[in-house]
């Protein structure tokens, strides 16, 4: 297989004096097309749309039957019907690039198959991002279901693969809440935390308003009674010194 990223693309111009017949997969006409069963083609109207195709529409080649005449049918392999009316002598069929082809100097078309596995622990919808709804088997969206452990067998080898999936997803789960409640822990020891600094700086200012200072209380009652001593002291003096003239003076 060559995987050098080559792009394989072409464009063919629909030849309508041979018009497609009203019927599920009635051959197209385009001179030399070069298509192979499997490539996907996009149609493109240049006028009125060819009755049972859609312009912009990606379609898949389902026969060859020579190199100027092909059959297609919807890329989900469901039969095209054409209605035998409308088209453009411009219209044109392109053939998409093809980063994985067989070999780009013969233009061997490969089939490219595989499955996309989403997991998640919570409900989500996938959209295809086209018109052509290329990403779902019948409709526009596919919704997830959660899968109970309950629900899976060990008896097969995808019953095992499955039950392995859906613990997996009951583990993230289980990590998610575990981070979640986490979070909420630390946040709540964090107010617990600031709650008690609050508390203790109010106390600490409740005790500077009410508490006495008992150094600067003692400084002031020890003043207070060297004055009332002194006051004493020079008030028997001046007593002493009057009862001293009075003894003179007799």
């Amino acid at each position: 297989m060559d995987m050098d990223g080559t792009l394989d693309t072409s464009v063919v111009t629909v030849d309508l004096s041979s018009p497609p017949s009203s019927a599920a997969g009635a051959s197209i006409t385009a001179s030399g097309h070069g298509f192979s069963v499997g490539d996907i083609v996009t149609y493109t109207a240049a006028g009125t749309v060819m009755t049972g195709l859609t312009s912009g529409t990606a379609y898949k080649v389902k026969t060859v039957a020579d190199a100027n005449t092909f059959t297609l049918e919807s890329t989900l392999s469901a039969a095209v019907t054409y209605g035998g009316g409308g088209g453009n002598a411009a219209d044109t069929f392109t053939r998409g690039g093809r980063s994985l082809d067989g070999d780009a100097t013969t233009g061997d078309s490969t089939s490219i198959m595989g499955s996309v596995r989403l997991s998640s622990q919570n409900a989500y919808t996938v959209t295809p991002g086209n018109a052509a709804n290329a990403f779902s088997t019948s409709t526009s969206e596919a919704t997830a279901a959660h899968n109970a452990i309950s629900s899976v067998t060990l008896t097969t080898k995808e019953g095992a693969t499955r039950a392995m999936s859906v613990i997996d997803g009951a583990l993230l789960m289980i990590s998610s809440i575990r981070s979640d409640m986490g979070s909420a822990n630390n946040r709540l020891q964090s107010t617990i935390d600031n709650l008690s600094n609050i508390a203790v700086n109010a106390q600490k200012s409740l005790s500077t308003i009410e508490d006495a200072n008992f150094a600067e209380e003692t400084a002031k009652l020890t003043k207070a009674q060297i004055l009332a001593k002194a006051a004493t002291s020079m008030l028997a003096q001046a007593n002493q010194a009057k009862e001293t003239m009075l003894a003179l003076l007799q």
